[in-house]
């Protein structure tokens, strides 16, 4: 690809190549569009004046990411906007250091747990992630469009026990 002359020339300082690759974190093609040349053309100066380009699992905190995911759970959405990368990039970097999210409930644990433990980890995302609590807005709304007898059912049932003091959750 030839450089297109109505865009600046390419900046050859390795100075300034270092900076934009490694600390500003911007792409090839985007430094090859800057300077009208392809990427490629940009690695291959990059690769001449010794410069490494750090890959995406480099620049993250593997202990803070282990803290953040493994222990307060947080969900890849709120990850990767706070470290600046995409969803999926850290959920690859997560597999990739084997950093493991909650632990997935069994039938039976959510049985034997009376479903605290599934509240407490869902209430956790809800409060964290508004897509999430959209998502789980319009599941919400399409079961009780798809099944009004079960959920007047329940509105019944959670009026008597509001009625009665019975439910912990009911002011």
């Amino acid at each position: 690809m030839k450089r297109d002359p109505s865009k600046p020339s390419l900046h050859l300082s390795r100075d300034w190549l270092e900076e934009e690759l490694v600390a500003k974190r911007r792409t090839l093609r985007d430094i090859g569009n800057e300077c009208g040349v392809s990427g490629e053309r940009v690695r291959q100066i990059a690769e001449k004046f010794g410069i490494v380009k750090p890959m995406k699992r480099d620049l993250i905190d593997i202990d803070w990411l282990r803290q953040e995911r493994g222990v307060k759970h947080r969900i890849f959405a709120d990850l990767a906007v706070e470290v600046g990368v995409s969803t999926e990039t850290v959920t690859k970097i997560c597999h990739y250091y084997g950093i493991a999210g909650p632990p997935r409930l069994t039938p039976e644990e959510v049985l034997a747990h009376g479903r605290d433990r599934c509240n407490k980890y869902y209430h956790r995302m809800y409060e964290s992630s508004p897509a999430f609590r959209a998502m789980k807005k319009a599941s919400t709304l399409r079961w009780r469009a798809a099944n009004p007898e079960r959920y007047n059912a329940y509105q019944r049932e959670y009026s008597r026990r509001k009625k009665a003091g019975l439910d912990s959750e009911a002011g």
